[in-house]
C-alpha cells in the first residue's frame, strides 16, 4: 500500500511540473512576442543606438562620426567644462558609449578625428576642420 502512495504522489508531483512548464512556456513566448513587436517598430537607426539615446546628446552627431571615421582610424572625445548636457549621462558616459558604437575604431588622446560636447574649437585654431555641427556644443571634426 505505501508503495502506490508514492507512486501517486510522484505521479501528481511530475503533472505538476509539467503544467508548471507550460504554462511558463506560455507566457515565456507571450512576453517574447511582445518584445519583437516593439524592437520591429524601430527603424535601424534606433535599433542601432538603442539605449544610447539618453547618453549620446544627438543621435546625428554619433552617426556622423561612424559615417566619417574609417574603421582603422582613431578618434577622441573631448568635453568642454561648460559643456551644458541636456542631463547628467552625456557628459560621464558619451566616451563610453561611442566606444561600443564606433567599434572597431578605438579612442586616443592624440587623434585627429573629434568627438566634440562643448569643446574649444578655436584652441585647434584652423586646424580643426567642422565636419559637422548639431548646435548646443555637439560638433564632429578632425584636424587637418
Amino acid at each position: 500500500m505505501p508503495r502506490r502512495h508514492v507512486r501517486l504522489g510522484v505521479a501528481i508531483v511530475m503533472l505538476a511540473v509539467a503544467v508548471s512548464c507550460v504554462v511558463g512556456l506560455a507566457k515565456a513566448l507571450d512576453d517574447l512576442d511582445a518584445r519583437i513587436t516593439r524592437n520591429e517598430s524601430l527603424d535601424y537607426l534606433d535599433r542601432l543606438v538603442a539605449g544610447g539615446n539618453g547618453v549620446v546628446g544627438s543621435q546625428a552627431l554619433a552617426f556622423q562620426a561612424k559615417a566619417w571615421i574609417p574603421a582603422t582610424e582613431t578618434y577622441a572625445v573631448i568635453v568642454g567644462p561648460d559643456f551644458k548636457a541636456a542631463n547628467e549621462y552625456t557628459r560621464d558616459y558619451a566616451a563610453d558609449f561611442l566606444n561600443y558604437l564606433l567599434f572597431p575604431r578605438r579612442q586616443a588622446d592624440d587623434a585627429r578625428w573629434i568627438v566634440c560636447y562643448g569643446c574649444d574649437r578655436m584652441a585647434y585654431g584652423s586646424r580643426f576642420e567642422t565636419l559637422f555641427d548639431a548646435g548646443d556644443g555637439y560638433t564632429f571634426g578632425r584636424l587637418r
